[in-house]
């Protein structure tokens, strides 16, 4: 687990990370990045640049058409930002996605959906329960 201790190193991996990629072509990296740094933001607190990045990591996602797991994760972290933000209908709207995303993933993969696949169709189905 990531400790208050950790914060500034991992900030400036991240920060550099950034740097390293370049922002006029959307690629998998840069959305890792954006992801990174949100979930960064979002566990010191800072939830509305968290919110940014996790939005520039969807839009990057769904632009190069990324993996549904990934884009439905994303979703999710949208949602818990959101949530915390008392913007619940947003979240609700996400957590709707990502619902969406991950359960049609899981049917079309049948007996051989993954346990990565199981878990985050089970955090989509709380997100829209609470």
């Amino acid at each position: 687990p990531v400790t208050s201790c950790d914060h500034p190193p991992a900030m400036a991996l991240l920060q550099r990370a950034r740097q390293c990629v370049c922002e006029d072509a959307p690629t998998n990296l840069m959305s890792v990045t954006c992801n990174n740094l949100g979930c960064y933001y979002k566990k010191v607190g800072k939830l509305h640049a968290a919110l940014s990045y996790l939005k520039k990591a969807l839009k990057i996602e769904v632009s190069l058409q990324t993996d549904d797991v990934t884009v439905a994760g994303t979703h999710l972290n949208v949602c818990a930002i959101l949530s915390k933000l008392d913007k619940h209908d947003k979240a609700l709207q996400h957590a709707l996605c990502a619902l969406e995303l991950i359960s049609s993933r899981v049917a079309a993969s049948g007996e051989a959906a993954s346990q990565d696949e199981y878990s985050v169709l089970a955090i989509a189905y709380h997100n829209v329960a609470v």
